[in-house]
């Protein structure tokens, strides 16, 4: 039992609640309203399914991000409550148990335990108590085929006979797997007789191994032998080689010895010449210290000169500082007086300069506020014209009582437009019927909306009918469109007016108006603070003035102070005059001293040097000359004692090349028996090396003969698994095929047919006297053909009336249901009257008022319509309509069914 549903922001509804009591409760409304909306929310949130639309998405309304549902629902006395939420990426779902709160928290545990509280899975469930739109008389329309399927489908041998469908592409699977057993078993037989191959190779292997394993050890023996051979004879060369060695390390020393000694013999003469050299240089020499001191006394007394000059400088340098400091004192006098008047003057300027800085902040601000008021005027002026083009004064409320007005114009047209729009869709909806009909028609004798039988002329005369309310609803339909052509225009420039008069800034014209006054009157005040402040600046003028006047008295006494300033430093770095004068008498004292000096060292060399500078560094070489000849000479015993020794380590050296010479005799090497030695030795490795070759190359065949073997082993055990999973693959095919003849139409579809019909007959049979008609029985078959039986006996369900058909589909469907989950409470129907004329309708209306009276079978029904008879069935009605695109629901007074 469906007991309310909330949507929010759910495809056109933004925040709908309504409640569904027991009895028939029906929403009405036009085409588009959002009636079916409803319906699609229940259908979400019990069973996550959607009945229309390409993508979950499509469910949330235009502008929000999420869309929710909340279900209340009543089972086995128990009420429940689902909450759905359906965002653009992803959902949730909860459902809750009024006695003990959530029991399902996810979208999937949510549509589980729904289907367990139902006792059915969400197909069969959606079968049961789900009537779409134009489907109520399906199964008496269609043909006996058709009519099977349509029946097999709602109580699930559709899936029965999709699985044998499928389970025939899974045996060929399968099959195709079997063909591989001959090709496997083939393959086996092939590794087989190729690990017999391998084992026999690998014996022979063996055999060759262990036949060249011999040889090559005979082959170690002889290189062995060979080789100690070899390496006394290795010995011997290297102490050959080492004893050459020695030889000719001897006779270089020799040699090296020989020259030596004559070196020695050589350096022995040249130190006797030196000898006598330096005899000859030696009262030459004697004279260098008295030379030496003349010249630093010489030295001394320039120094002593070039000391009085810069003294005498010193003492010209701070009589003149005197004289400039006497020439300048009254000019630096003035302009240090001056230059105090200067700093009083700045002061006082400076104390005043604030009245100057605040005046050219009111000159910036005057002009700048002169600026903005002209630019408000020219502002204001622009849009008060513009804004009076459309309105009656520029105001704020003129334009607000303006939009109200074109709103109000604009609602009446969209109003009439929605009206239109379902008079045209209404009228479509009729045409496209009459076109059905008179395709229907035809030549068939069989009235296309009652059933009933046709003459030529009735034919003609529905045909006739037909064709002139055609013609008549085509003439009302170009008018609802031009009518609609003519709305969208007015809506169009009623649309530009209402843009053109929000564009007016009415609010900006008002913010000007505010801002110039308050400009104006602060451009008074500052005005008025301008002209107080005239006096002090004419005082800043004058001081200015007297400023200038001195500061250019001091520039023409610049010059002269700074000279007073620079003799007066730079004399304070000088000495006392005195100090210099009383150095200078010292120094002339000094120069005298020396003088006597001079003639005293001119006595003792008995000549008066004209250069004695050159004269000492001739003197200089020849000292030179002097200590490199006595040092040679100081070597003359040295060279003799180094003689004696060269010539005693020579007979020494003689004596050692003696004793190599026998040692190499005693020896007896020859590189002719080293070679033939070494030959022998190579010889028998290269043998020993052939063998070892020939044995690796045989290991390592059977290396891979053991690798080969180990491979197709694997092979085989992989062959032999094979080759069971195949015999098993070739039962299971067996098993396969016997499992898809129990599924077939002849199998398990057949029992469920032949158990169902029989029931499908009792509670359509029982629902049938509910509605009251002629009709005294009726029964289906297992190949669920439908046989209805009147008074005067069976009669062809075509010929039934068209109310009858209705009545006879409601029983089928209902039947059906309860055959397949027991007794049902609730049934909805999407626009049961979808297609029925006028008259097939009130039919409908008839037959369920007393299918729905007092103790009606079922206890709820939910039917969405926009045909207003059904409200006559209804105990509760809502008038589903949409406002500014968003669905409103309104409870209509509750009445009973008559």
């Amino acid at each position: 039992m469906i007991k309310r549903v909330k949507l929010t922001n759910f495809i056109s509804h933004a925040n709908t609640e309504v409640e569904f009591p027991l009895g028939v409760t029906v929403l009405v409304g036009p085409n588009g309203a959002g009636k079916t909306s409803i319906i699609d929310a229940i259908v979400y949130a019990l069973f996550g399914k959607r009945t229309r639309g390409e993508r979950f998405e499509d469910l949330i309304r235009s502008g929000a991000n999420s869309a929710e549902v909340e279900l209340t629902f009543e089972a086995d006395g128990k009420e429940y409550a689902v909450h759905c939420v359906r965002r653009k990426r992803g959902s949730e779902a909860t459902l809750y148990r009024s006695d003990i709160g959530p029991i399902a928290t996810t979208p999937n545990e949510v549509l589980q335990e729904i289907s367990k509280i139902l006792g059915m899975d969400k197909d069969t469930a959606m079968n049961s108590i789900f009537i779409r739109q134009g489907e109520i008389t399906s199964l008496i329309d269609a043909d006996p085929r058709e009519r099977k399927n349509l029946i097999g489908r709602l109580i699930g041998l559709d899936k029965l006979e999709k699985a044998w469908q499928n389970m025939h592409d899974v045996i060929q699977h399968f099959e195709e797997k079997a063909k591989d057993y001959k090709v496997v078993k083939r393959e086996l037989e092939l590794a087989e007789e190729e690990r017999r191959k391998i084992a026999r190779k690998m014996q022979e292997l063996n055999e060759e191994i262990k036949k060249l394993g011999e040889e090559l050890r005979r082959a170690k023996e002889n290189l062995k032998k060979a080789e100690d051979e070899l390496n006394d004879w290795r010995r011997k060369k290297e102490k050959y080689h080492e004893l050459n060695e020695r030889l000719a390390a001897a006779e270089k020393e020799i040699e090296s010895k020989k020259r030596e000694i004559e070196r020695l013999k050589q350096e022995l003469s040249d130190a006797e010449r030196a000898r006598e050299e330096m005899e000859k240089l030696e009262p030459e020499i004697r004279k260098i210290p008295l030379l030496k001191k003349y010249v630093d006394t010489l030295n001394e007394k320039e120094k002593c000169g070039a000391e009085r000059s810069r003294l005498t400088d010193e003492l010209d340098r701070v009589l003149a500082y005197k004289r400039e400091i006497d020439e300048t004192r009254a000019a630096y006098e003035e302009y240090t007086e001056s230059e105090k008047r200067v700093e009083e003057i700045k002061k006082t300027i400076e104390g005043l300069q604030h009245v100057e800085k605040r005046r050219a902040e009111i000159e910036a601000t005057v002009r700048s506020l002169s600026r903005e008021i002209e630019e408000a005027k020219s502002e204001l002026d622009r849009l008060e014209s513009k804004a009076l083009d459309i309105l009656p004064e520029a105001t704020i409320e003129a334009k607000e009582a303006l939009l109200k007005k074109l709103s109000k114009e604009k609602a009446e047209i969209e109003g009439r437009k929605s009206e239109l729009d379902g008079e045209e869709g209404r009228i479509k909806g009729r045409i496209k019927e009459i076109d059905e009909c008179l395709s229907l028609l035809g030549e068939s004798n069989v009235c296309p909306v009652c059933k009933s039988k046709l003459t030529p002329e009735h034919r003609e005369k529905v045909r006739r009918d037909f064709e002139e309310e055609r013609r008549e609803l085509t003439e009302k339909l170009q008018l609802v469109k031009k009518e609609l052509e003519e709305l969208n225009s007015k809506k169009k420039q009623v649309e530009e007016e209402i843009s053109r008069v929000s564009e007016i800034n009415v609010e900006r014209i008002d913010e000007l108006r505010k801002n110039l006054k308050i400009k104006t009157i602060e451009k008074e005040k500052l005005q008025n603070e301008l002209e107080s402040l005239q006096s002090e600046l004419n005082k800043l003028e004058e001081l200015r003035k007297n400023l200038n006047e001195l500061q250019s008295r001091l520039r023409e006494l610049r010059e002269d102070y700074e000279k007073f300033i620079a003799a007066q430093k730079a004399l304070e770095k000088e000495r006392k005059e005195e100090e210099i004068r009383s150095e200078l008498l010292k120094i002339e004292e000094v120069i005298k001293s020396l003088d006597s000096s001079l003639d005293e060292l001119t006595r003792e060399l008995g000549y008066v040097p004209e250069d004695p500078r050159a004269d000492l560094d001739k003197l200089e070489g020849l000292r030179e000359k002097y200590e490199g000849c006595k040092f040679k000479a100081d070597t003359i015993n040295e060279i003799r004692e180094n003689i004696e020794k060269a010539e005693q380590d020579l007979r020494e050296l003689l004596t050692i090349k003696e004793d190599v010479l026998r040692e190499i005799e005693q020896l007896q090497y020859s590189d002719e028996r080293y070679m033939e030695v070494e030959k022998k030795f190579y010889e028998a490795s290269s043998v020993v090396t052939g063998i070892r070759t020939k044995l690796d190359d045989k290991i390592g065949q059977r290396k891979e003969k053991e690798e080969e073997l180990r491979s197709i082993e694997e092979k085989i055990e992989e062959l032999k698994e094979k080759l069971k999973e195949l015999e098993k693959v070739m039962e299971f095919v067996s098993d396969l095929e016997r499992i898809r003849k129990a599924f077939s139409r002849d199998g398990v579809q057949k029992l469920l047919r032949q158990k169902i019909a029989p029931m499908i007959s009792e509670y359509a049979r029982n629902y049938v006297e509910r509605f009251n008609l002629d009709i005294t029985d009726i029964s289906v078959d297992e190949d669920f053909d439908i046989s209805i039986i009147k008074e005067g006996g069976e009669i062809s369900i075509k010929s039934i009336s068209g109310g009858e058909k209705v009545a006879v589909a409601i029983a089928l469907r209902l039947a059906i249901a309860k055959a397949l989950a027991g007794r049902i409470s609730t049934i909805i129907m999407d626009e049961p009257t979808t297609h029925l004329d006028e008259e097939r309708r009130r039919e409908l209306v008839e037959i369920m008022k007393s299918f729905f009276g007092e103790g009606a079978a079922v206890p709820q029904m939910i039917i969405v319509t926009h045909h207003r008879e059904l409200e006559e069935v209804a105990q509760t009605v809502y008038e589903v309509e949409k406002i500014d695109g968003v669905s409103r629901v309104r409870l209509v007074e509750s009445f009973g069914a008559e």
